[in-house]
């Protein structure tokens, strides 16, 4: 348990690496013709898990601080099992990825992630003619290496993350590929894998809507690369300081392909400022809730940026939405779920409908006991729990805060330094 703190969130932060950017860079790297380097290499749960990987498959790597060498095409085993933590994208890629690359394996994790579906990747294993065993639609699945084809029409997915490994595996052949009926639910995280892809040295080109096309001949070739900040981490600290607070968050590309980029469209609509000077965003809350307008948005392109939405909506005093929540079942937890029950916990009329989460903001009571915030050992629900715990009248105690290094294992020392500057 971790107490909840009080207080405006003021001062500079340098984000931690995108997780998404890294977990690609290190894969396609493995994958590369020579000695790849990867700089502000991520130190969450997930970027660790995949040097486990490479651990078990015999790559040649170092890592030290937060760089990352990477020796391509240095595995050494034809049989292993890999353990893939709690990261969703690795379980989804590596059993497309492996046998490509001669590779038998046993794909297993744990946590959270052996209780998630693997229905999208049993799926297109078929489709791939990769043969596999596993127990029912879960972790963990038994893949065989084999050929790939040149061709592959996806079936209908719910998640980009398997199309995404479909095409990193597909980099890897020398002939001419086409892949056809991408997903368009979560597409940005599809074209952050396509720019990483054309970073090492391989290029696609849309042949038809959701068909994709790599002329024969081009293969990864080892590079220097720098993961950029994580969209994600800004978005929560963003809503954290809607009111009262002032950031300057360090790391982040503007021009970025991670969807949760999409905050500052938001913002821009609820009335927080957000201004890119020079190397840093810039951020500056509204003096009273009062200030801020509220908003209906759609997260069928970002589904990771719900955690922040219902903060910042839990801020506002009138109605605000967030739609396209059906995709939120799948994640650690059953987001929507699980961020209503937040919500109510803390006297915030939060209601589920149909596809949509609507959001009454205003705390509306306090307990002379403590609030018990349950955030399910799901990282995104720790971090927006501790946010709205800046602003509830009361007191509170939020379970499970270990999980956050699935992806930020600095968050509550930055939380911390920034609250300490804001009093």
């Amino acid at each position: 348990m971790k107490r909840l703190q009080h207080g405006r969130l003021t001062g500079s932060v340098r984000l931690p690496p995108s997780k998404s950017v890294a977990l690609r860079a290190a894969l396609i790297a493995m994958l590369a013709e020579g000695k790849s380097t990867i700089c502000h290499y991520s130190d969450c749960a997930d970027a660790l898990a995949l040097l486990g990987v490479f651990d078990a498959l015999g790559v040649d790597y170092r890592h030290e601080g937060d760089t990352l060498w990477v020796q391509g095409r240095s595995w050494k085993v034809q049989e292993s099992r890999v353990e893939c933590g709690e990261s969703a994208f690795l379980a989804r890629t590596l059993p497309v990825l492996l046998p490509g690359m001669g590779i038998s394996a046993v794909v297993d994790g744990r946590g959270t992630l052996v209780q998630r579906s693997q229905t999208d990747l049993l799926a297109v294993l078929r489709v791939l003619g990769i043969p596999y065993q596993s127990g029912g639609d879960y972790l963990p699945v038994a893949v065989s290496a084999t050929d790939l084809d040149a061709r592959v029409v996806l079936p209908p997915q719910r998640t980009s993350q398997v199309a995404s490994g479909v095409l990193m595996a597909m980099g890897m052949m020398p002939k001419r590929v086409e892949v056809e009926n991408l997903p368009t639910s979560s597409g940005g995280y599809l074209q952050l894998t396509l720019q990483i892809m054309r970073h090492f040295g391989v290029s696609w080109r849309e042949d038809a809507p959701g068909k994709l096309l790599k002329p024969a001949g081009g293969l990864y070739r080892a590079v220097e690369f720098c993961c950029e900040a994580d969209w994600s981490a800004a978005a929560l600290l963003i809503a954290g300081a809607a009111i009262g607070g002032e950031l300057i968050l360090y790391g982040l590309n503007p021009e970025s392909l991670q969807p949760d980029r999409a905050i500052l469209e938001v913002c821009r609509r609820v009335g927080v400022g957000c201004v890119f000077n020079g190397t840093a965003l810039w951020v500056r809350g509204v003096e009273n809730a009062k200030e801020l307008r509220p908003f209906d948005y759609d997260i069928g392109g970002c589904p990771d940026l719900a955690p922040a939405l219902a903060v910042l909506a839990s801020l506002i005093p009138s109605e605000s939405c967030i739609r396209g929540i059906a995709q939120l079942a799948n994640k650690e937890s059953n987001r929507a779920q699980v961020l209503s029950e937040i919500l109510r916990n803390f006297g915030v009329d939060a209601a589920l409908g149909s596809g949509i989460l609507r959001i009454q903001g205003g705390f509306s009571r306090t307990s002379s006991t403590p609030v018990i915030v349950n955030v399910h050992a799901d990282h995104r629900m720790a971090m927006a729990g501790y946010l709205l715990g800046l602003f509830y009248p009361g007191e509170g105690l939020l379970s499970d805060p270990t999980c956050v290094a699935k992806s930020y294992p600095r968050f509550f020392d930055d939380v911390g330094a920034l609250l300490a500057k804001g009093r």
